[in-house]
């Protein structure tokens, strides 16, 4: 498994500032993009889409998480070599991936709960918050914002607590504005603090 492998946080976290690490032959972009979505699939044991670059000019997010007892997401990954800047262009093309979306598929899995992008690091916490609520009020979904290194925090976490991955709250971890360890690992002890789930 990707995820899983020594090299991986190190290699994800140095792909989302768009460049390439030693041993890895490829474009940094497309590489964090097969990063990210193996980083979610592990943590969200479930069913995550990746659309990929063969399918970069049409108008769809980066893929999309859609299992059972985690959270409905589509996501969007953007390498950047500095702090990635939400533009009022890139807030409407979220707003546009989202009510496509909805318009396609919520009938049959619902309505999405936020919609997840992932770089290397972003504005300030109360931009974001900004930018945030400037999505909610368009298409009324949340942009939650995950640094690279916090995936790859998640990923260490749940690796020695893989059990627990389907007994946590993931929506009280991908909430607005951004994802945070501390949240995650607070789940993880009142989990283990319960003493059902082997871990």
């Amino acid at each position: 498994v990707l995820a899983l492998e020594p090299e991986y946080g190190a290699r994800l976290v140095e792909l989302g500032f768009n460049r390439l690490p030693s041993n890895l032959r490829g474009q940094p972009d497309d590489l964090f993009e097969s990063y990210v979505h193996a980083g979610l699939q592990f943590l969200l044991s479930g069913r995550v889409i990746r659309y990929g670059q063969e399918r970069r000019f049409e108008a769809i997010s980066d893929g999309v998480a859609v299992g059972k007892n985690t959270p409905l997401m589509l996501y969007d990954c953007k390498a950047s070599d500095g702090h990635y800047e939400f533009s009022k262009t890139t807030i409407r093309q979220f707003a546009d991936y989202v009510n496509d979306f909805h318009r396609r598929y919520e009938q049959s899995v619902g309505r999405l709960h936020a919609f997840l992008a992932i770089s290397s690091e972003f504005q300030k916490t109360d931009q974001l918050q900004e930018r945030s609520n400037e999505l909610y009020s368009a298409c009324g979904i949340p942009i939650v914002c995950m640094m690279a290194g916090t995936l790859s925090a998640l990923v260490s976490l749940f690796s020695k607590h893989v059990a627990l991955r389907s007994v946590v709250d993931w929506k009280s971890i991908f909430s607005a504005p951004t994802v945070e360890i501390r949240r995650a690992n607070e789940q993880v002890e009142a989990r283990l603090c319960d003493q059902i789930a082997a871990h």
